[in-house]
């Protein structure tokens, strides 16, 4: 396959994060709350230590494929946008505290699971807690990415504008006490701006290819 087209691909970098968080998301989305006894949370994650630790590796490279989603995003606004692309700065700086936020996440889901029966229960209880409740980071990141995604469509374009709009009502939401409503999404956002900008790749390659000349 030739460079070319391995650059269209490249915004479906989005679609392949929005598949592997589903998947991080199934294998660890009933973590102990912060009020469980210490007792019942060091149970449960010794139960299941390997498929929290497959969710947080599985979660490292939906971190991965969203930066190389952003590049592509930041990209199109900034295209759009031209100038200094603050907007579209902002956008890819949403990315960026949300992929640190969630390798920060996984890391401490990997600890919790690697380490539990091998340190004290206090030790697995204050590091489940710390999972469960580590979520203002991403909640700052979606308003980020957002607003500066949305600010950029509305006023210079690079994504059509119902996107614009709707995100706009997602990074409202986010910042709500229905955050987790805009988290969830806010990556359904990221999956079909994902599709959206490879459809537009792929039209500009069709018109940039010249026509084959035929033989008289």
């Amino acid at each position: 396959m030739s460079r070319f087209n391995w650059e269209r691909l490249a915004p479906l970098t989005g679609a392949v994060f929005f598949v592997l968080i589903a998947i991080t998301f199934g294998l660890s989305n009933d973590t102990p709350d912060t009020d469980a006894s210490t007792i019942s949370t060091v149970a449960y994650w010794n139960a299941h230590d390997s498929r929290l630790i497959t969710s947080a590796i599985v979660g490292t490279f939906a971190v991965i494929f969203l930066l190389w989603f952003g590049a592509s995003l930041r990209s199109a606004l900034m295209r759009a946008e031209g100038g200094e692309g603050r907007l579209s700065t902002i956008a890819y700086a949403g990315i960026l505290v949300i992929a640190i936020s969630g390798g920060v996440g996984n890391s401490l889901v990997f600890t919790t699971a690697d380490t539990v029966g091998d340190v004290p229960a206090t030790v697995t209880q204050t590091l489940s807690v710390l999972n469960e409740d580590f979520f203002l980071p991403f909640l700052g990141g979606i308003a980020l990415l957002m607003f500066g995604s949305a600010f950029c469509v509305l006023r210079h374009g690079g994504l059509p504008r119902w996107l614009g709009w709707v995100a706009i009502l997602i990074g409202i939401v986010g910042v709500t006490p229905a955050g987790f409503v805009g988290f969830i999404a806010a990556f359904v956002w990221i999956l079909i701006v994902s599709f959206v900008l490879y459809l537009a790749a792929s039209q500009e390659g069709t018109a940039a290819t010249p026509p084959t000349a035929q033989a008289p």
